[in-house]
């Protein structure tokens, strides 16, 4: 296991947390899942793309760079999208 599995290991769980809104210490249950069926599909999707380019790197088609690129763009790409979602349901239920 090198740095950069470790580096995309730790940030996933950040990217995570964001995504389906859980604070570490609150009565909420740890595998909580978002009321949202637009930010589940998000989490789907990004655990999707998150296991095949760890596939591909397990298997050497994609150079280790190449999968952080994928793994931490795909992300924070994931996290914009999931925060506007968020927003506007907030808008919503006010």
């Amino acid at each position: 296991m090198n740095l950069s599995t470790i580096f995309v290991a730790v940030f996933s769980v950040i990217m995570i947390w964001n995504i389906m809104d859980w604070k570490p210490g609150s009565d909420e249950k740890l595998l909580y899942l978002p009321k949202s069926k637009a930010l589940k599909i998000l989490l789907l999707i990004w655990a999707i793309t998150a296991a095949l380019s760890a596939l591909a790197l397990l298997l050497d088609f994609i150079p280790s760079w190449l999968f952080l690129l994928i793994t931490i763009g795909f992300a924070s790409a994931l996290q914009v999208i999931s925060v506007v979602i968020r927003e506007k349901l907030r808008k919503q239920n006010t």
